[in-house]
């Protein structure tokens, strides 16, 4: 009797600290739900924020108020988007350290949200739905508002106007928070050059006439198109080449130059740079011509030539070689696709036909710099032709002596940051010349092919990888050392070049309506593979170019994350609040209540096989008793 109240007190005390153990994990884990950290499991880190991420939310220095307004009763994917936001939103409040808070609101629901949201800018637009019955347009919202009270009392805003599942929240949400508290009284300005015969030249020099807007009218428009392309970072001066630029003028593009410059203007663009302010050069050592001959109704014919602008004696001085070649890829995989004009007759009617190929011409760089800020998490970069049917080939850039060995001096940091494939060649001027057409290189691409498979070496051409970008940071010299004008910089520690041995590819970005690639009838034609290829080269080429306008500023902490993978939407089954409750209610305390019950299990489970042990024992002892 003695024994069964010890184990029945036994019993008793087990079940309390089981209740006890249970009690605390389900607090344990409430608190936890309150406050959550997440354990990323995914290769590219997806679902946790960058470190430009988590400094921004440590570093608020007061209070954030982020209202997302998000229409109800949105599509599964937008409501998956709601709750990656809804994540994201979570990590930058923790990190905060709970000065950043957030919440979601129905602008339909409330004529003062609906009114709160039109005056900070968030943006309504159509979104098809379709049931069973019927196919309708809703209007809606999902766009963010980001308040914060300055240190004079003043109210600060930014707006993401709208906020897509195809977007990178994390990009966007740091930006603006950015942005937000950032102590700059305006946004940093970067300069453009015209009047050196780039691709913006015959925009700005409209000629006047009654209809024309003024040439101030026409720079501005210009700039307003410029400023969107770079996502309103960064305000955009056209500086013309017979002007140095003014003093708020951080950072220099010089886009596809092919005028020849005097030698004051290569004077001044050398006190530039040293000066320390930065400049990206895209130049190429051909370009374009097209005569005046045309007739009236025909296309227009272009011939390719030599591109004499001064800016290779230059790049020479600075230790940087604009090679006079074509590479050409011999891997159709990483070649981009040009457009070839033939005849086509349908019945009695002749008519001209474009059909996009394979253009080994227009190389892929494959091999991108490890080190470069310029480039992180890029797959590739390619140089989109400004002319698909008249083809301005990709050239080389090399480096020379002086740059190499100060370089292994550690006097200028010099980052090779793209490069071609293994499987381009280079032509140079006595194989191919400026005028190298798309038949003129198939010779060679089936002799590099030939002999990738085993075959006899016909041609004695180099073979890549081929520098086609780099950036130089550090000490260089003037190009101009005997010259003694007031304030002459002879040499710099400071200097910044970015140098693209191709002038051509921003055309294309900047302005893609004109690229034939982009027609309904041309898309209709290419294979899904192909028409994926393009949309991605566009798509990188644009990074990249918003990359370098970031280095130009020497803002480079936004550039790591404008890059990142984007998780799969599912279009999930709708959930209900009371289902969100029950799930809620599961993880909090179901979680821990298994771990427990299985630890009751095999407490129990122990506690038996010890009675049964002792049953045994018993049993031999008494036996034993018997037979003595």
């Amino acid at each position: 009797m003695q024994l069964t109240k010890r184990k029945l007190g036994s019993g008793a005390l087990s079940l309390t600290l089981v209740a006890i153990i249970i009690a605390i994990l389900v607090v344990a884990n409430f608190l936890a739900n309150r406050a959550p950290a997440r354990i990323d499991l995914t290769s590219d880190n997806r679902y946790t924020l960058a470190p430009v991420s988590v400094e921004t939310a440590q570093n608020l220095p007061g209070d954030v108020q982020v209202d997302i307004y998000f229409s109800s009763d949105l599509p599964g994917f937008f409501e998956q988007m709601k709750r990656d936001i809804t994540d994201l939103m979570t990590e930058y409040q923790t990190y905060s350290d709970g000065r950043l808070s957030f919440r979601f609101i129905d602008p339909q629901a409330d004529e003062a949200d609906a009114a709160r949201a039109e005056h900070y800018g968030v943006e309504e637009y159509p979104l098809p739905s379709q049931n069973e019955n019927e196919v309708s347009v809703r209007i809606v919202s999902t766009g963010i508002v980001m308040t914060y009270d300055d240190p004079s009392g003043a109210e600060r805003s930014q707006t993401i106007a709208t906020i897509t599942p195809a977007d990178n929240h994390e990009f966007l949400i740091t930006r603006a928070l950015r942005e937000l508290v950032s102590e700059r009284e305006s946004k940093p300005v970067i300069g453009i050059l015209v009047g050196d015969g780039g691709f913006l030249d015959p925009f700005v020099n409209v000629p006047p006439g009654p209809q024309t807007p003024s040439p101030e009218d026409v720079e501005q428009d210009i700039a307003t198109q410029l400023e969107a392309f770079f996502e309103d970072q960064y305000e955009i001066d056209l500086v013309h080449i017979t002007d140095p630029p003014p003093e708020e003028v951080e950072g220099l593009f010089i886009l596809g130059p092919t005028e020849e410059l005097s030698d004051e203007m290569k004077y001044w663009l050398d006190q530039l740079i040293m000066s320390g302010r930065p400049v990206a050069l895209m130049v190429s050592p051909y370009r374009m011509d097209y005569p005046q001959f045309d007739q009236p109704g025909m296309p227009a014919i272009s011939f390719p030539t030599e591109n004499e602008t001064g800016w290779s004696e230059l790049l020479e001085a600075y230790g940087i070689g604009l090679n006079q070649d074509t590479v050409v890829e011999a891997n159709d995989l990483i070649a981009q696709v040009s457009m070839m004009r033939h005849q086509v007759r349908v019945g009695d009617r002749t008519g001209i036909s474009l059909t996009p190929v394979s253009d080994p011409r227009l190389p892929v760089m494959t091999n991108l710099s490890d080190t470069s800020l310029l480039v992180p998490n890029l797959p590739l970069v390619a140089f989109l032709p400004s002319d698909r049917e008249q083809v301005l080939s990709q050239s080389s850039l090399r480096l020379l002596p002086d740059l190499l060995e100060a370089r292994s001096e550690g006097r200028v940091a010099v980052d090779e940051v793209l490069l071609t494939s293994e499987s381009s060649y280079r032509l140079g001027p006595d194989d191919a010349g400026p005028s190298v057409g798309l038949e003129s290189v198939q010779p060679y691409v089936e002799a590099f092919r030939a002999q990738e498979e085993g075959g006899e070496a016909s041609i004695n051409l180099e073979q890549g990888p081929f520098l086609t970008a780099v950036s130089v940071v550090g000490e260089l010299e003037s190009a101009f050392p005997d010259r003694s004008d007031e304030g002459h910089v002879a040499e710099t520690s400071e200097a910044r070049l970015f140098v693209v041995a191709n002038g051509d590819w921003v055309k294309n970005l900047l302005q893609p309506q004109d690229d034939p690639m982009l027609s309904a009838r041309v898309m209709r034609m290419l294979p899904r593979s192909v028409l994926v290829d393009v949309n991605r080269y566009r798509e990188t080429g644009q990074y990249f170019l918003r990359n370098i306008a970031d280095w130009l500023v020497q803002d480079l902490d936004l550039v790591s994350i404008r890059v990142r993978q984007e998780p799969v939407f599912i279009d999930s089954t709708e959930v209900t609040e009371a289902d969100r409750t029950f799930y809620k209610t599961l993880n909090i305390a179901g979680i821990p209540i298994v771990f427990c019950m299985l630890g009751l299990a095999g407490f129990l489970f122990r506690q038996a096989r010890r009675a049964g042990i002792e049953r045994r024992f018993a049993t031999k002892a008494s036996g034993g008793r018997r037979e003595s």
